[in-house]
């Protein structure tokens, strides 16, 4: 009997089979060889959103993190000396799974557990691995607050407070004053960054005019919003711009159902909106958008270097910068495993909570020291603009306000 293979479990395959062409030329070198290490092999579990609502964007996450773990290994593995065992498994957008994901994966003895994108299942993860000391890395970091309840918790992207002064620093730039805010109270990831996004207006001279809430269920997000394009459009209070951690393709049906009821100002959104389904579901509705994500391929930027050699050998370019994303987080690990010295998970936080820099696709990424796991990042402000994605703004922000 054939077997029907999943979506998500189709691109895994193909990013599998296509990385070990890749291999041959990969992006930046596996770094100095290290005269402490010793021949052997790190294993790494990797709990991620492959199927469900969730999989569009960690699968390009998890993509990223195959390519780098094959470039390495392919050159020696970490310091010429030690191979990457990568176990990839599927948390299938549930949070219950995810749970469950994380215990097989410690009982299998994994050095380091990879956790999910989405801050509800990060938390849920941390809390049953922390207690047995495992070492986490986690790509995103929607909530900064994490790693002061969880110890052995490292993000790699930039955190959620961050992001959201860049978006209002966007929004200044734009001389957007007034705010209307779409928040989702039972999804942390999307209550966070409405959240974040109140703190950092003011500062700002950004007023919140009004604010809805976004129905969330044990299937996700709705696909209708025209009530609340309704209520926006009657109770607006002058409101030009609307801001929102929905993400695609849910913000894109939002879209569509402002421009039915004749809202036309545009929503600020934050990295969930960086993929092309955001444009290939939106289309001309999301014209004029704008959101903040992990970078941006300047011209001669080891993003645009990244994204060049992807489409290289994929024959298109990443779909935003996700996959660089969870390529950056593998180089992390190899750049704490080559300082440390070792593989062992407390000697690899070592390296992280002395302080450490890594040069990764998508920039400088850097652990300040003194046990800070929050790490300093490039935030990027893009707009939608004729299709296409363009920079309005790319740095550090700062008025950064507190988590």
């Amino acid at each position: 009997m054939r077997r029907r293979m999943t979506t998500g479990a189709i691109a895994i395959a193909v990013a599998v089979l296509a990385l070990g062409v890749f291999a041959a030329t990969g992006f930046g070198s596996s770094g100095p060889h290290s005269t402490a290490l010793k021949k052997g092999t790190i294993t790494v579990g990797y709990g991620n959103n492959l199927t469900g609502f969730l999989a569009a964007h960690d699968v390009l996450i998890s993509n990223g993190a195959l390519l780098a773990v094959q470039q390495i290994n392919a050159k020696g593995g970490i310091g010429g000396k030690v191979k990457i065992k990568l176990m990839l498994r599927d948390v299938k957008s549930r949070p219950d799974t995810s749970v469950q994901v994380a215990r097989d994966l410690m009982n299998a003895k994994v050095n380091v557990l990879i956790l999910p994108c989405n801050t509800d299942y990060q938390v849920a993860m941390a809390a049953v691995a922390n207690p047995r000391g495992q070492f986490m890395l986690s790509p995103c970091n929607g909530d900064p607050t994490v790693a002061s309840k969880y110890g052995n918790y490292w993000p790699v992207g930039m955190a959620g407070n961050a992001q959201l002064a860049q978006l209002a620093n966007y929004a200044k730039l734009r001389k957007i004053k007034k705010v209307y805010v779409l928040d989702a109270p039972q999804m942390l990831y999307v209550h966070l960054m409405a959240k974040y996004f109140k703190k950092a207006a003011p500062s700002r001279g950004i007023q919140i005019v009004g604010s809805d809430d976004i129905p969330f269920g044990a299937t996700g997000f709705p696909q209708d919003y025209s009530a609340i394009a309704t209520k926006i459009k009657n109770e607006s209070n002058g409101a030009q711009a609307i801001m929102t951690g929905l993400f695609s393709p849910f913000v894109d049906f939002l879209a569509r159902d402002l421009r039915r009821a004749g809202v036309d100002i545009p929503v600020l959104g934050t990295d969930g909106m960086d993929t092309q389904l955001n444009l290939t579901t939106g289309k001309d509705a999301v014209n004029g958008y704008a959101f903040t994500t992990f970078g941006f391929p300047d011209k001669g930027s080891p993003t645009a270097r990244f994204y060049a050699q992807f489409k290289g050998k994929f024959g298109a370019s990443p779909d935003g910068t996700y996959p660089a994303l969870g390529y950056d987080t593998i180089k992390v690990l190899e750049a704490a495993v080559i300082k440390s010295g070792g593989i062992n998970g407390k000697v690899i936080q070592s390296a992280l909570a002395n302080g450490m820099t890594v040069h990764g696709a998508l920039g400088r990424i850097r652990y300040k020291g003194s046990n800070q796991h929050n790490p300093v990042n490039i935030v990027a402000a893009v707009q939608i603009r004729n299709g296409k994605f363009v920079k309005a703004l790319k740095g550090v922000p700062k008025k950064v306000p507190a988590p």
